[in-house]
């Protein structure tokens, strides 16, 4: 899967909670700027892992959280062997 195609999906969790950014300013954010409240960051891993199949480790949380969209998207690329770069 490409990042582009992982940023979509990543993306798309927040389409559907009405809080859309144009995919630019998107990659710039990270998932603690934009999700408040634990159970919203426990929704969003559990989309990421039914939408890409990326299970996260409970021990990634904490690093992940902080690393942009565009950062994430391609770590998840690398782990299904697929980089944009």
């Amino acid at each position: 899967m490409s990042q582009q195609a992982i940023l979509e999906q990543m993306s798309a969790f927040f389409v559907a909670r009405r809080r859309e950014l144009p995919l630019e300013a998107f990659m710039a954010e990270s998932p603690q700027s934009l999700i408040k409240d634990s159970l919203e960051l426990v929704e969003f891993l559990v989309h990421l892992e039914e939408t890409l199949g990326w299970c996260i480790e409970i021990g990634e949380v904490g690093e992940y959280a902080s690393k942009s969209f565009a950062e994430l998207a391609a770590i998840a690329a690398s782990r299904f062997g697929h980089s944009d770069a």
